[in-house]
């Protein structure tokens, strides 16, 4: 359930939604202009989750 953004392009603030399989937003985040990784701790239960940023989306499989 933890694990590291990094990006390249730190020029802007970057938007995150984390999605359950049902669609249903769970968390969302920004990753502010000039950071270039962020440590994140999902702190959700085992499943299968989306996370959604502008232009981009990746599956997440959170076990414990």
């Amino acid at each position: 359930g933890q694990f590291t953004i990094v990006r390249s392009d730190a020029e802007e603030d970057l938007h995150f939604q984390l999605r359950d399989g049902a669609g249903r937003l769970v968390r969302q985040w920004v990753m502010l202009r000039g950071t270039d990784r962020q440590w994140v701790d999902l702190g959700a239960a085992s499943g299968l989750y989306t996370l959604h940023w502008p232009g981009g989306r990746i599956k997440v499989s959170v076990g414990r």
